[in-house]
């Protein structure tokens, strides 16, 4: 099936400690001191999945207040539902969108960028146009960002890592009507 002719969503929420606010634009394209981490952890997925990495090619990562991102997470959703919304991915911006207090050197907050990172390069390997359905695409990203903190060595506290491979298979699913 065909999803690219929707505007897709995949968003990811998790608890993450409150950091400074700050209002800063991350270009994947334009801000070089993302690139290096963007480009690493591309390559980590490609080694660890069977999307293929294409090199100096990257999803713009732009940083946005809790508001935009519940916004851009969810139009015409009521804002307060999604304030737990971290990170998500437009595929027809080709952006990901991480909340303003993002914090790379935060392993699960890293992992969090891995997850819609997952997302771009399913859209770049085409995974869009065989995916059951667009839920579907959720599985491998929230395996992965589990895979991704099990080798960083992530402490987990109790219950999380058991929480986001359950995620997985809960927002992975797809509707009745996918598997007939």
């Amino acid at each position: 099936m065909l999803f690219r002719s929707f505007v897709f969503v995949l968003c990811v929420a998790l608890s993450m400690p409150a950091t400074a606010s700050r209002a800063l634009d991350c270009s994947g394209r334009g801000e070089a001191h993302f690139d290096p981490l963007v480009t690493s952890l591309m390559q980590w997925i490609a080694d660890n999945s069977r999307y293929k990495f294409v090199d100096h090619f990257t999803p713009t990562i732009e940083l946005v207040p809790a508001a935009e991102l519940a916004r851009l997470a969810n139009p015409g959703r009521t804002v307060d539902y999604w304030q737990a919304v971290d990170a998500c991915f437009l595929t027809e911006r080709v952006t990901i969108y991480l909340s303003d207090e993002f914090e790379a050197s935060d392993l699960l907050q890293r992992s969090t960028l891995v997850h819609e990172l997952v997302h771009f390069m399913q859209l770049i390997n085409g995974a869009f146009d065989y995916a059951e359905c667009p839920a579907a695409l959720e599985r491998p990203a929230y395996f992965l960002q589990v895979d991704y903190l099990d080798q960083h060595g992530f402490d987990w506290p109790e219950g999380l890592r058991a929480q986001l491979r359950l995620m997985g298979f809960v927002i992975g699913r797809c509707p009745p009507a996918h598997h007939q």
